[in-house]
């Protein structure tokens, strides 16, 4: 079906900028990635495909989002540590997961599982409302993530399974709520 003589009408509309500094355990943290994320955008699991804008933070802990549209945000940061380097006899697997597509890829060796870095996970998320105004001063600090240590069993009536595929299950934890 063809229409014609369809006009949409663009105004412009006031924007904002958010700034504000960025704080981890040992003062600002530099070169670190912030995310903007409408309060709608709350309630998705996941829901880093709905960044309303990103930004880092430069070499002072100083970050700035631009042309932010008035509304209620979160700000959110996720600073996970860098997973050791895995001999080269083990099982290597790597999912991303984009929205709701998921990448995979493995090489084969040994099954052995990853070993899990000894630092910690970082985490930040802070309400922000813009108005017509600029909005600065905003402190974020990093806190501390918890680790949830366990273990994988197999308790079924099916034929238990190898002990590696038991030793490469993937846990998620999720929100209760």
């Amino acid at each position: 079906d063809e229409r014609s003589a369809i006009d949409f009408q663009v105004r412009p509309v006031i924007t904002s900028r958010i700034s504000g500094t960025l704080t981890g355990p040992n003062g600002p943290e530099v070169h670190t990635g912030l995310d903007l994320m409408s309060a709608v955008a709350d309630d998705v699991q996941r829901d880093y495909d709905f960044a309303a804008a990103t930004t880092i933070t430069d070499a002072t802990g100083a970050f700035t989002f631009l042309g932010v549209t008035p509304g209620a945000y979160t700000i959110r940061v996720l600073k996970i540590p860098p997973r050791p380097v895995a001999p080269p006899s083990t099982t290597i697997t790597t999912v991303i997961q984009t929205g709701t597509t998921t990448i995979s890829s493995s090489s084969s060796g040994p099954s052995m599982p990853m070993p899990i870095p000894p630092e910690s996970t970082w985490w930040a998320s802070v309400p922000v409302s813009v108005g017509e105004s600029d909005v600065t001063g905003v402190a974020v600090a990093l806190r501390q993530g918890a680790r949830i240590t366990g273990r994988v069993e197999f308790d079924g009536a099916a034929e238990k399974p190898q002990t590696d595929l038991l030793m490469r299950s993937s846990v998620q934890i999720d929100p209760a709520d």
